[in-house]
Parts: structure tokens; C-alpha cells; sequence
């Protein structure tokens, strides 16, 4: 049995370890505990949301193919769009996310939009 297991079973002998095998044990049971974490979410409905860069507005809108003022007067509708300060921020991974949600239905040849 390993010294986590003996202090898991017995939280009390954790006094009688040296300071080094405490920042040891400390590490692990960390590394433990976020992989027990993203198990239970890996098998639950809430998933644990995917980031990626934070783009700025300018290439936020280049991304999407819209003017930088769209993004100015829409932000607040979008989930991946973050102020900091004076600053806005569009997360890319939530952006693309935004963009498949909200793209326009494929029309057939000389449809016309509604």
C-alpha cells in the first residue's frame, strides 16, 4: 500500500510525515483529483468548455466576414465575446462555435431570401 492510501485511510498520519513527502503526497493527490474531476465530466452531460486564443475585434471580424462595428453592437449576444476593461475579446474556439450555429440555411439556386 502506498503512503497516499495509508493517509486517504487514515487522514491523521499525514502529521508524521516529513515536510518533502507532504509536498510529494500534496502533488499527487492533485493530479489525482483533476483526473477524477474529468472523468466525471467526461460521463456526465456537462462538459468542460474548450478555450482557445482570444481574438480582438479586428480579427474577430475577419474570422466571421463581418465589419468590426457588427461585433461592436452585437457582443453582448454571444457567449464568447469577454470585456476586459475597455478591451473586447471574442474567444476563437466559442467564435467557430457562434459561427455553425448561427450561419444561414443553404438556399437553392434563385431563392431569395426571406
Amino acid at each position: 500500500m502506498s503512503d497516499l492510501d495509508e493517509i486517504v485511510a487514515a487522514p491523521e498520519k499525514a502529521t508524521e510525515l516529513p515536510p518533502e513527502q507532504l509536498k510529494a503526497l500534496s502533488m499527487r493527490l492533485a493530479a489525482c483529483q483533476n483526473a477524477i474531476l474529468l472523468a466525471l465530466a467526461a460521463g456526465s452531460k456537462v462538459a468542460i468548455p474548450a478555450t482557445g486564443r482570444n481574438l480582438t475585434v479586428k480579427e474577430a471580424a475577419a474570422t466571421l466576414g463581418v465589419h468590426p462595428s457588427y461585433l461592436y453592437h452585437n457582443w453582448k449576444g454571444m457567449r464568447c465575446a469577454r470585456r476586459i476593461g475597455r478591451k473586447l475579446l471574442f474567444d476563437s474556439v466559442g467564435l467557430e462555435k457562434w459561427r455553425t450555429r448561427n450561419r444561414e440555411p443553404a438556399r437553392e439556386p434563385g431563392e431569395e431570401a426571406a
